[in-house]
């Protein structure tokens, strides 16, 4: 089994994602006509997710507080390929359910990924109820990182939403649909 290192494997995954959204795009000359505009609109759809990681590493940078020591592990975290799988994946479920209208796909991910962050944060934010002094920078420490992790996940489940809708809305205008808003239930 080959093993590549942390950011050469995101490198890879990268690479192999705009590879697909390119092919798909170049290839829609060989697609049946009725597809086009539904492989056109998932191009579009990996492209723009593959900009939610970097524009959510922006998002979330500005906060400074030191890891205290031992800790210094947990600052790698992100820095590790699951998140950018997961929000690729996590984009194209979404475009999925856009152009089916399946509302209750979006609905149900979006409620089981907030019960799963609930569960998360009891864990991260908690803070003892008695501290001293020398508690005080690790408080700190803390609330800081669960506000980074809060941006995060705000921040990339909002750009992957968004990341969908601009899959959807190219399929929508290739297939000569109106952009208008889609009203839950209703086509």
């Amino acid at each position: 089994m080959i093993r590549l290192p942390v950011r050469k494997s995101k490198l890879v995954f990268v690479i192999l994602v705009a590879g697909a959204a390119l092919t798909l795009w170049r290839s829609r000359g060989s697609i049946d006509e009725a597809y086009r505009p539904v492989a056109l609109g998932l191009a579009t759809t990996l492209a723009a997710s593959l900009l939610v990681w970097p524009s959510s590493v922006w998002a979330r940078s500005g906060w400074t507080v030191p890891v205290p020591e031992g800790l210094g592990d947990i600052q790698d975290g992100h820095d590790r390929p699951g998140p950018l799988v997961l929000g690729v994946l996590e984009a194209v479920v979404y475009y999925a359910a856009f152009i089916s209208m399946a509302w209750a796909v979006v609905a149900g991910w979006l409620l089981f990924k907030a019960a799963s962050k609930w569960a998360a944060w009891q864990h991260i934010m908690k803070v003892p109820e008695k501290y001293g002094a020398d508690e005080a920078a690790y408080i700190r420490f803390r609330w800081a990182w669960s506000s980074r992790l809060l941006m995060s996940f705000l921040f990339g489940a909002l750009a992957n939403v968004a990341a969908a809708l601009a899959g959807s809305a190219v399929a929508r205008v290739l297939a000569d649909l109106p952009l208008q808003p889609i009203a839950f239930g209703s086509g």
